[in-house]
């Protein structure tokens, strides 16, 4: 297995893959998410993210098939008296086919983003994991991840 920038023709599976993750998240917090009327994001989400400079799409290829994908940027903090001027990743999006699940395919797409971040002078990666996800929070604890924050929400009403 390997893990690449992805390209153009890349597009449709990581869309496919998008889409299994959106269909867990519509039905684990329907109040914040929903269905969409066409699955995935559109091509120019994805082309915008390959023609900037602080996001980079990278896949998962196992014998020329993309089986997962993981969204990464560059951020910077900010500009808030309390806040310490930085620059820091940011992991928006990670998706891995329903077949090649827990089978290493997220550890290389973040083995990945981690290498490619550290290239980029970059020691500090971020990312969101909701709540009802507790096997994306193990995964990433067992990676060295701690919580640095916890996000609360409540139904008004």
């Amino acid at each position: 297995m390997k893990v690449r920038r992805a390209a153009p023709t890349d597009f449709k599976t990581i869309n496919k893959i998008a889409a299994e993750v959106d269909a867990f998240h519509a039905r684990s917090v329907p109040q914040v998410f929903q269905k969409p009327s066409r699955p995935g994001r559109p091509r120019s989400f994805w082309a915008g993210i390959l023609a900037g400079r602080n996001g980079t799409i990278l896949v998962a290829e196992h014998d020329g098939q993309v089986v997962g994908f993981l969204l990464v940027e560059v951020r910077t903090s900010l500009r808030l008296p309390i806040l310490r001027r930085r620059r820091f990743g940011y992991v928006s999006e990670v998706g891995v086919a329903r077949g090649w699940r827990r089978r290493g395919v997220g550890r290389l797409l973040m083995a990945a983003a981690h290498r490619r971040l550290l290239q980029r002078h970059v020691t500090q990666l971020e990312l969101n994991v909701w709540s009802f996800n507790r096997g994306a929070m193990e995964f990433y604890e067992r990676l060295g991840y701690r919580f640095l924050s916890h996000r609360m929400g409540r139904t008004l009403g």
